[in-house]
């Protein structure tokens, strides 16, 4: 018991400075939000046994819907426990999106978010969420707006489609993974360098798809085609 609370302690006490990104949810509100990617490299620094898993439902998508609205559900296991943890895939104003308009990027997003928000239940990154949890009727976006100062951060425009850093750290890590390089990329009509949000997320959904590359050995043809 003392040796968990110890641990926690250390890891809410985590420095996060340079890791933290921001959005506009409206009426001059702005909320923070931890690097997925970073988030997962510092879990993975306290803890090498740590893992993760996505849940699914019976038809195996791995979000799960009402008809009228989705949510995702994570969990993730270090420090000898699972802690579980769901989020609703929300837009760019964290307001639910309609099932019939949700996109594999809005899917993509939520897992993002929800493991993010999942990792912070270990301390990692919590103090960011103290105050998110607040009502959304009209009333409360005023006062949200007059009492909620944005955090001193260089935030990206709304209007600036570029792929975020967790997207691109994300596909990184898939590439390192599965030994896949850029020119492997390029061969099969891939684009390594996404330059948009759509465009990142599109190179993600392949890397998930694409079968992990074998080393080549010494006496192996250089000309092998690849494997996917």
């Amino acid at each position: 018991m003392e040796n968990n609370q110890k641990t926690f302690k250390e890891l809410y006490e985590l420095p996060t400075e340079g890791h933290i990104e921001s959005k506009s949810i409206g009426n001059g509100v702005k909320l923070s939000y931890l690097s997925w990617a970073y988030a997962w490299a510092t879990l993975i620094e306290q803890d090498q046994s740590a893992n993760y898993k996505i849940h699914k439902n019976e038809q195996g998508f791995n979000y799960f819907s009402d008809g009228k609205t989705a949510f995702v559900e994570t969990e993730v296991s270090a420090f000898g426990k699972t802690i579980e943890q769901e989020l609703p895939v929300m837009d760019n104003r964290n307001h639910s999106i309609p099932s019939d308009s949700i996109t594999s990027f809005d899917i993509n997003t939520s897992i993002q978010r929800c493991l993010t928000k999942n990792i912070a239940m270990f301390g990692i990154g919590l103090k960011i969420y103290a105050g998110e949890d607040l009502p959304t009727n009209d009333e409360s976006e005023e006062k949200c707006a007059e009492t909620m100062k944005p955090a001193p951060l260089k935030t990206e425009s709304p209007k600036d489609d570029s792929p975020t850093a967790s997207q691109l750290a994300f596909a990184k890590s898939l590439m390192l993974s599965k030994n896949i390089s850029e020119g492997d990329l390029q061969q099969v009509g891939a684009n390594p360098n996404p330059k948009t949000r759509k465009e990142a997320s599109a190179l993600i959904d392949f890397l998930r798809a694409a079968p992990t590359k074998a080393k080549p050995k010494e006496e192996s043809n250089p000309d092998d085609d690849l494997p996917f």
